[in-house]
């Protein structure tokens, strides 16, 4: 059996007689063009205007665009060309457009890192920026219904229009990666990530807990309560757009009460 390791595979070897099942994803359907596709999409997106009519409405002038880091693989150079060729059909200009990294509290991607995700056209073309959640200079935006207090990067206080990208893959204890995840953990401060993951933690440690319990005892079924995780709707607010894709599939995005959402086309 093949595992991925880095850059590279690693074999582990694994005799006939101790497999009893291979599970193996559904083969989807691969788009020929992915990125006329998504051309379409943007500008026929579901229940809401359109990137450029949402700009327009706004009269946004400055563009903030997050983006992952490296440990969260996303095809930008698939998807940020008709993204960014959309913004300058409506007259944004490349000085008016800057990305930020999404790094949470991993490091900053090294400037090798930036060319080799995003290429060399748009690394060179645009301002990338890190990052930090230890910045002195994080802006408050008060409590969530959590209790925890959101404190992000000072860049989205300078800019009229705020864009995430992103992709659509299983968080081992969180969900699912992208939209509102890229505020946070994505922009959030140190404080507020670490306040963020305790909570999931405990959640997590509860659980485990009450199950030890059924095992050791042996009581009647009971039940176990459900993981938690901090309510985080009004983050959605703050997001202008989303644009995910996954599989080979491009997701369209809808505008919703609690901010935007996604469903597969």
């Amino acid at each position: 059996m093949k595992l991925k390791y880095g850059k590279e595979e690693i074999l582990l070897p694994l005799e006939e007689k101790h497999i009893l099942k291979i599970l193996d994803l559904k083969k989807q359907k691969v788009l020929p063009n992915p990125q006329d596709k998504l051309k379409e999409l943007l500008k026929n997106p579901i229940n809401s205007p359109s990137l450029s009519d949402l700009i327009i409405q706004k009269e946004a002038k400055n563009i903030l665009i997050i983006v992952n880091d490296i440990t969260r693989l996303t095809p930008y150079r698939l998807i940020l060309p008709p993204l960014l060729e959309e913004l300058q059909q409506i007259g944004v200009g490349r000085e008016n457009i800057a990305f930020l990294v999404a790094t949470g509290i991993h490091r900053g991607n090294s400037e090798e890192e930036i060319k080799k995700i995003f290429g060399e056209d748009i690394s060179s073309t645009y301002k990338f920026v890190n990052h930090n959640a230890d910045d002195p200079h994080l802006k408050y935006l008060g409590k969530l219904s959590s209790g925890n207090e959101l404190w992000v990067n000072p860049l989205i206080s300078r800019v009229d229009f705020i864009i995430t990208t992103g992709v659509i893959v299983p968080h081992y204890f969180a969900g699912f990666s992208g939209g509102r995840k890229s505020i946070l953990p994505g922009i959030s401060g140190g404080k507020t990530i670490e306040a963020n993951h305790f909570q999931m933690a405990y959640g997590i440690a509860r659980v485990v807990k009450e199950v030890e319990v059924i095992l050791i005892s042996s009581l009647p079924p009971a039940k176990v309560r459900k993981l938690f995780f901090v309510p985080m709707e009004n983050l959605a607010q703050a997001l202008s757009y989303v644009l995910k894709r996954n599989m080979g599939r491009i997701f369209r995005p809808i505008s919703s009460p609690r901010g935007i959402l996604w469903f597969r086309r």
